[in-house]
C-alpha cells in the first residue's frame, strides 16, 4: 500500500487515498532493507489468495494521512488479517514482525504507528 498523494483522501483531511500495488521482483529482499523478519506462510495459497482476503476485507481502501504516513500502521493491521485467517503460521515471527514495524531502522529508535483509515 502507498499513497497516491494526488487522490484525495474521503475520511482524512489533506490526506490522499492508497494504491495497492501487487508486483512480480526479481529478489525475495529488497536491496535497500535495513531489518528482515521472516514471515511463514501457510503451504499452497497464491498471492491471489493474499489480495482476495485484503478485497475481501476492504483492506485495498486505505488512506493515508497529509504527510503520507500511515503505511506500517496498515502492514500490522494485514498482519493481523493472515493470521486470523491461517495465511501466517508463526505467532513468534509475528510478534517480531510487529516489533520491528515501531522500530526505525538503522537507529533502532522507537517510532509509534501513524494511523491512517479505512473508507468504504
Amino acid at each position: 500500500m502507498t499513497p497516491s498523494y494526488t487522490v484525495p483522501s474521503t475520511s482524512i483531511a489533506g490526506g490522499s487515498k492508497g494504491n495497492l500495488v501487487v508486483s512480480l521482483l526479481d529478489y525475495t529482499v529488497s536491496p535497500s532493507a535495513q531489518k528482515v523478519v521472516r514471515l511463514d506462510v501457510l503451504t499452497g495459497r497464491t498471492v491471489r489468495d493474499y489480495v482476495s482476503l485484503l478485497v475481501e476485507h476492504g483492506r485495498d481502501k486505505y488512506e493515508f494521512n497529509d504527510q503520507g504516513q500511515g503505511c506500517r500502521y496498515w502492514v500490522d493491521q494485514q498482519i493481523d488479517l493472515f493470521y486470523q485467517h491461517g495465511f501466517l503460521v508463526s505467532r513468534a515471527q509475528i510478534e517480531e514482525a510487529r516489533a520491528a514495524i515501531l522500530t526505525q531502522w538503522p537507529d533502532r529508535m522507537q517510532y509509534p504507528l501513524v494511523q491512517g483509515g479505512y473508507y468504504q
